[in-house]
């Protein structure tokens, strides 16, 4: 592991918490070494030389080849009636024209 790959437990524990995991301190300690070695896999890929590769946006159907038998055509269809759907909601509020979820920004894990 190099020094430009390290992860500082102060870093982890800031990101498991916006996570909202609770890490022990052995947890972290191995978490580090962990992330450091998957830092270090990216840094692996960024070696690899890639001027005049054309981006591929998807893994099947390109270059010629027939689109995988198991896709269909996207094909614009009709939605669910909207009362279907509020209806499967544990709550919903303002006369049921929206779904009620609990607040999970800036709120304390």
């Amino acid at each position: 592991m190099t020094d430009s790959h390290s992860v500082r437990i102060p870093d982890l524990r800031n990101a498991a918490h916006l996570a909202r995991l609770d890490l022990a301190e052995e947890e972290a300690v191995v978490l580090c070494g962990e992330v450091a070695r998957i830092l270090e896999h990216f840094a692996a890929l960024q070696a690899v030389p890639v001027a005049g590769v054309e981006p591929c946006y998807t893994a099947v159907g390109t270059r010629g080849l027939p689109p995988a038998p198991d896709l269909r055509e996207d094909e614009a269809q009709a939605s669910l009636p909207r009362a279907a759907l509020l209806g499967l909601a544990p709550q919903t509020q303002a006369d049921d024209e929206f779904y009620r979820v609990p607040k999970a920004i800036g709120v304390a894990p």
